[in-house]
């Protein structure tokens, strides 16, 4: 399997939890505090895949929308979305009815994966756009 993140600590995770995946760390500007790389080279770098499936997450989630305590994650997120088949967001418990700085549509996003059930507010919101909700079981980590 193909990965290809921006994020330091997805690329250890992956190229550790099952021999033979491949890891692809997208260059930019390293974010010490979130070991996340940054930078206008992400979105160009992003121009050059074509995912069968992405899984993307969200600082927080409410009926509005996708937040995100940083402008470039938008930026990110929207190359994901325009070259990908599938877009599956993942969101635990935490971050329902977050908000930060900047939002997002939920406009792409194909799956969410979440540990508890939403509430009505934001199930309805993601009807309307046509997500599927899978909650993960107990002791399955997102």
């Amino acid at each position: 399997m193909l990965v290809v993140t921006h994020s330091i600590d997805n690329a250890i995770s992956v190229s550790t939890q099952q021999q033979g995946n491949k890891v692809y760390l997208l260059g930019g500007y390293f974010n010490p505090d979130s070991h996340v790389l940054h930078g206008s080279s992400i979105g160009e770098q992003l121009q050059q895949f074509y995912f069968d499936f992405a899984f993307i997450g969200a600082s927080g989630i409410t009926a509005d929308g996708l937040f995100y305590s940083e402008l470039e994650d938008i930026q990110v997120k929207k190359s994901i979305l325009q070259n990908s088949k599938k877009v599956c967001l993942m969101v635990d418990a935490s971050k329902v009815n977050q908000t930060s700085s900047f939002k997002m549509s939920f406009d792409g996003i194909d799956l969410l994966f979440t540990n508890r059930r939403l509430p009505a507010a934001i199930q309805e919101k993601l009807d309307l756009y046509g997500i599927e909700v899978i909650l993960a079981s107990e002791g399955e980590n997102l």
